[in-house]
């Protein structure tokens, strides 16, 4: 029973969807960390106590990021900022949250910075949940581990290396200064400030359940300006898209327009579990924004795959049963992401029936039966893009919220973890 209640406040606290199972080994490193024996004095102990609540916390919550993570997503908020500085709207105001230790929000500064605007024409923030990360942060020193892209000329203009043994990647002070970093959490109890041009937030809605994400969603909203720009995870963009948001004209970095102030959800009233707005969507997307395959993903930082030629909205695309299966994906896709449902199935359809193991095919045909709020079509295509890709992230991540929305809890909770896992997988094996 304990356990049950410091799960359910530590889930109050962090608005992450946690497993006992977490808590428990959170609670085992805490209980090792401080030479404790006692389980249920620690237990009874830490619901009582906000600093050993935060700590576990900081157990919970494991930093996984790196410079110049997704760099099409700088490309946009850049080509953002110089927008509205033209505009002569400044200081241009970015909010990376959650920013870990620093790397994203540090990034756009940089991006900023190569890119010829002054620092007094923008404001950079990152908060974060984690008071380590945020110390981490304003150090601004980092290992290998953080620079990952292949182009990595950036750290030679903007780090200076140290130690000799432990090499250490140092960030300049003209770049740390033009960051400020600050404690937060967007599922608390207290309302962030709001009116921010370009929120980065990514990779943070996968570990919240439905009824919490829809929480998230109206609180993001809240925080951009009225034609501000949010970026996200390539899996998150769909949950979005369904509660109002509409897709900028660049695609691949998942950069998103918050939608009119009458189409925010009001606020709910609280509840002890935080998880209480249903995610209903307030109009549905004219478009969807389709992840690219993870081969695509896999690209050189900033190159962009050739668009497909096989569709414009002014074309239809005819009979493509006898085209190769590489041209039905990119034309099925294509066409999704111009909203035309219809035609988008039936080359998909002809895309699996030509490849039957085409996982791509069946998980496109998913996004498309469940904007359609098909929901059995939706779970039917998901469930055959995950057995015949069993890593296929994006595919569990959505077969989750489906499983959700038709009631199966345990069945959402259990997709949440195998994509939880996955996800954690291919960024280790990204750092190695």
């Amino acid at each position: 029973m304990i356990d049950h209640l410091l799960t359910q406040k530590l889930r109050r606290s962090s608005g992450l969807t946690l497993e006992h199972a977490d808590v428990r080994k959170a609670v085992g490193q805490r209980m090792r960390e401080r030479g404790l024996h006692d389980r249920h004095a620690y237990l009874v102990s830490a619901l009582s106590s906000q600093d050993e609540l935060q700590a576990l916390i900081e157990a919970l919550v494991v930093p996984e990021t790196w410079f110049f993570r997704d760099p099409d997503a700088f490309a946009a908020a850049v080509a953002f900022v110089r927008a509205r500085l033209a505009q002569g709207r400044r200081p241009v105001r970015v909010l990376s949250l959650p920013c870990s230790t620093g790397e994203e929000p540090y990034s756009m500064a940089i991006a900023l910075a190569d890119a010829g605007v002054a620092p007094e024409d923008v404001v950079i923030e990152g908060m974060d949940i984690s008071l380590q990360a945020l110390e981490q942060a304003r150090a601004a020193r980092y290992g290998r581990n953080a620079f990952r892209s292949r182009d990595l000329g950036f750290r030679n203009r903007h780090f200076s290396l140290q130690g000799d043994i432990h090499k250490v990647h140092v960030l300049h002070d003209a770049i740390r200064g033009m960051v400020r970093f600050a404690p937060a959490n967007l599922m608390g109890d207290l309302p962030l400030p709001g009116g921010w041009d370009i929120v980065f937030c990514r990779n943070l809605l996968i570990y919240f359940d439905e009824a919490t994400q829809g929480e998230a969603i109206r609180r993001l909203a809240s925080l951009i300006a009225e034609d501000g720009m949010l970026l996200v995870g390539h899996a998150e963009a769909p949950a979005l898209l369904r509660a109002g948001f509409s897709p900028t004209a660049d695609r691949r970095a998942f950069a998103l327009q918050r939608p009119a102030r009458a189409d925010i959800p009001p606020e709910s009233p609280p509840s002890p579990a935080v998880t209480t707005v249903p995610m209903v969507p307030t109009r549905m997307p004219t478009k969807l924004q389709v992840p690219r395959s993870q081969a695509d993903r896999s690209a050189a930082p900033g190159a962009r795959p050739a668009p497909p030629a096989q569709a414009t909205p002014e074309t239809p695309p005819g009979d493509m049963s006898d085209r190769p299966v590489t041209d039905l994906l990119e034309a099925g896709r294509a066409l999704a992401e111009q909203g035309r449902d219809e035609d988008a199935r039936r080359v998909l359809l002809d895309c699996l029936r030509a490849d039957p193991e085409s996982a791509g095919a069946a998980y496109l045909l998913g996004l498309i039966s469940d904007r359609r709020e098909d929901l059995a079509g939706a779970a039917h295509y998901l469930r055959r893009a995950v057995y015949l890709e069993p890593n296929h992230y994006d595919a569990l991540c959505h077969l989750a919220l489906v499983l959700e929305r038709q009631g199966d809890a345990a069945g959402a909770a259990s997709l949440r973890r195998r994509a939880r896992r996955v996800y954690e997988r291919g960024h280790r094996g990204a750092g190695a």
